[in-house]
C-alpha cells in the first residue's frame, strides 16, 4: 500500500486538536486570550489562525492578542489584551489599575494601559498613557494574571485623572496594608517630579497627613477629616480610645482629647435598628459622662461638604481649647 505523503508544514487533524488543546489550556489561565506569539509557540501557522477566526473559533480583541470565542468576555480579559498589544511591558493603570486593586476612582466602562509606545490610530477606544522611567520591577505587579501599575503609581495616576478621590484611594489603601507612606515617598522621589501630571496633588495631601496618623476606618471618615482640613481646625486624632476614672468607655471615629471634643460618623449599615439606636445612645451617655461632646455626622452632611458639622465642631473647639479652632473666625 502506498504511503501517504503530508505537504511539509501540515499536520494531521489529531495533531491540531492536541495544539489546540494546548494552547486553550494556557488560554483558560489568562482570561481566555493569547498572542500571535503563542499561537506560533505551540506550533500552529498564521494561516491556520486565518480560518480558525473565519470559522468563528477565535477573536481578535487588539493588534496580536486574541480571545477564544468560547470564553465569555470580560472587562479582565480586556484588560489583559490591551497590555499585551501595548507592547513589551504595557500594564494597567489608572482608573483601570484602581479597579484591580479594588480603590476608590476605579472605572470599568473603558480600558486605560500605560505603555513605552502605542499605535494611537490602531486602538482609538483605548486610553493609553506613556510614562518614561518608570522602573517595572518596583512600579508593576501582577494582579488577576494581569500587569498592573503599583498601588503607589496608582495613586499618582488617580491624582491625575481623578484628584477629588485621591485621597479617599489613600487611606483606603493604607487601612487594607496595600501600600506604606514610606513606599510613596520612594516613588514619588523617582516619578513626581515638576511637570507629572498629578504629582502636585499627591504630594499636597502627603504632606497634610500627619505621618503617625491612623488610616481611616471608612470613605466618609475620610471626607470628613478632609472638610476638616479645609476649614482650617486643627487636625484630630482618629479611632481616639476615651477613658473615665480608669475603665474603658468607648472608641470614637475622632477628636481632640485636650479639649474632649469629638466626632462620630453614623452609617446606615452600622446605626440602624432599635438595638443599636439604643447601644449607641448609652454610650454617648457614658461619653457625656467622661466630659467628652459629640457632634454626629451623617450623609447627607458629607454630601453638602459638611459645613454644619465642621463648624459645630470649630464652635466646641473655640470654647474649650481656642488654639485648636480655626483661625478665621477668631
Amino acid at each position: 500500500m502506498a504511503q501517504v505523503r503530508r505537504a511539509p508544514g501540515s499536520v494531521t487533524p489529531y495533531e491540531l486538536n492536541v495544539r489546540m488543546r494546548r494552547l486553550a489550556k494556557f488560554a483558560s489561565e489568562n482570561h481566555g486570550v493569547f498572542q500571535l506569539l503563542h499561537w506560533r509557540m505551540v506550533g500552529l501557522t498564521e494561516r491556520q489562525l486565518y480560518w480558525a477566526v473565519h470559522r468563528g473559533v477565535v477573536v481578535r480583541v487588539y493588534g496580536p492578542v486574541y480571545r477564544f470565542a468560547a470564553v465569555p468576555p470580560t472587562w479582565e480579559a480586556k484588560v489583559l489584551a490591551a497590555c499585551w498589544a501595548g507592547g513589551f511591558r504595557g500594564f494597567a493603570s489608572h482608573r483601570s489599575a484602581a479597579a484591580l486593586h479594588d480603590l476608590p476612582g476605579a472605572d470599568r466602562a473603558d480600558v486605560q494601559i500605560t505603555c513605552p509606545r502605542w499605535k494611537r490610530a490602531h486602538h482609538d477606544e483605548l486610553i493609553v498613557h506613556e510614562l518614561k522611567d518608570v522602573c517595572f520591577e518596583r512600579d508593576v505587579t501582577i494582579v488577576d494574571g494581569i500587569p498592573t501599575a503599583s498601588v503607589p503609581l496608582t495613586l499618582l495616576g488617580l491624582s491625575a485623572v481623578r484628584p477629588a478621590v485621591t485621597e479617599l484611594a489613600l487611606e483606603r489603601a493604607l487601612r487594607r496594608n496595600l501600600t506604606t507612606l514610606d513606599a510613596l515617598d520612594e516613588m514619588m522621589e523617582r516619578l513626581g517630579g515638576r511637570g507629572r501630571r498629578g504629582a502636585r496633588h499627591l504630594r499636597a495631601i502627603l504632606a497634610a497627613r500627619p505621618r503617625d496618623l491612623r488610616p481611616s476606618d471608612s470613605n466618609m471618615e475620610t471626607l470628613l477629616f478632609a472638610a476638616l482640613r479645609r476649614a482650617g481646625i486643627a487636625l484630630p486624632q482618629r479611632q481616639v480610645l476615651v477613658h473615665h476614672c480608669g475603665k474603658f468607655v468607648g472608641q470614637i471615629d475622632g477628636g481632640w482629647p485636650d479639649a474632649r471634643v469629638g466626632y462620630e460618623y453614623d452609617s446606615d449599615e452600622f446605626h440602624t435598628g432599635r438595638v443599636a439606636t439604643a447601644a449607641d445612645s448609652a454610650r454617648r451617655h457614658r461619653l457625656t459622662v467622661a466630659g467628652w461632646l459629640i457632634v454626629t455626622v451623617v450623609k447627607p452632611d458629607l454630601r453638602s461638604g459638611a459645613t454644619l458639622a465642621c463648624a459645630a465642631l470649630d464652635e466646641l473647639l473655640r470654647q474649650r481649647v481656642p488654639e485648636l479652632a480655626s483661625k478665621t473666625n477668631s
